[in-house]
């Protein structure tokens, strides 16, 4: 983004009241980086030098009842050899 490598996250969470993400680059912590929310229902973020290989989960908090989990990405590109269940940020 504007030069700077890095990689956008998007996510489709219609029903959620926070989304962030969480990966190996933040030590897995879900408050670390907040997504925000777009039009549509779609939350999104760029984080800077997140690179080829690196590991993440969509941590989503419903507005219904407060239900959270952390999340795989139902559209990456690749993931973690079963039974771990991370994406893996793909070119």
């Amino acid at each position: 983004m504007d030069g700077v490598p890095g990689v956008r996250f998007t996510v489709w969470a219609p029903n959620a009241e926070v989304v962030s993400v969480a990966g190996d680059f933040n030590y897995w912590d879900v408050r670390r980086h907040p997504m925000r929310l777009r039009d549509g229902g779609i939350w999104e973020i760029f984080l800077p030098h997140v690179g080829v290989g690196a590991l993440y989960k969509y941590f989503v908090r419903s507005k219904i009842f407060g239900v959270h989990s952390l999340k795989c990405d139902p559209y990456a590109f690749a993931t973690e050899k079963p039974p771990k269940q991370a994406s893996v940020v793909w070119t």
